[in-house]
């Protein structure tokens, strides 16, 4: 019976190498997955930010700036000119004031929408970190596995997928709002 018992040991640990070699595999590359993620959405935070920032310089430059002093009036000022309708002088300028605050909203939501989905993807990456730990058994004080966990990193990954989804919308109406603005 001892002979039974060892062997029966030797075949749990010759089991337990395995599964834990398993586990260890399907961990690294869950976690390289969520490090791949982030480092894109790094990316394209920092390309959506210069883009922002490229943005806000255009507007910059488009709105008006008060005139300077003026200069004394010529001879040739002194002529009578027809005065246009100030309404419809103001109308463009009035409409391009309001587009500019409509890009600058549109620029605010989605750096918030970019800070969203960073924070949340971070959740997730600690989320997988601490399931690995439990997985690979290094974290004695975790809990087991549990389908509460997984359902946190579910609605994460979805509410993570809204905001791109909003983000995307977002630089749709920037486009529209753009195309709108005076060429220079």
């Amino acid at each position: 019976m001892p002979a039974l018992a060892s062997s029966r040991a030797r075949l749990v640990v010759w089991l337990a190498i395995p599964l834990f070699a398993v586990v260890l595999i399907v961990s690294a590359s869950t976690l390289s997955w969520e490090v791949r993620t982030i480092s894109l959405l790094q990316e394209r935070n920092a390309s959506l930010s210069r883009e922002n920032g490229q943005l806000l310089r255009r507007i910059d430059d488009l709105t008006p700036t008060p005139p300077a002093v003026a200069a004394p009036p010529s001879p040739a000022a002194h002529t009578p000119r027809p005065e246009p309708d100030t309404a419809i002088a103001e109308a463009p300028a009035a409409e391009m004031q309001q587009t500019v605050a409509d890009l600058e909203n549109i620029f605010r939501r989605r750096e918030m929408y970019l800070n969203n989905i960073l924070r949340r993807y971070r959740e997730i990456t600690e989320q997988y970190r601490a399931l690995s730990g439990v997985q690979d058994g290094r974290d004695r004080a975790a809990t087991p596995l549990s389908s509460a966990e997984i359902s946190r990193i579910q609605n994460s990954l979805a509410l993570a997928e809204d905001d791109l989804k909003q983000l995307t919308a977002l630089s749709a109406q920037a486009q529209r709002l753009q195309k709108k603005l005076p060429v220079r």
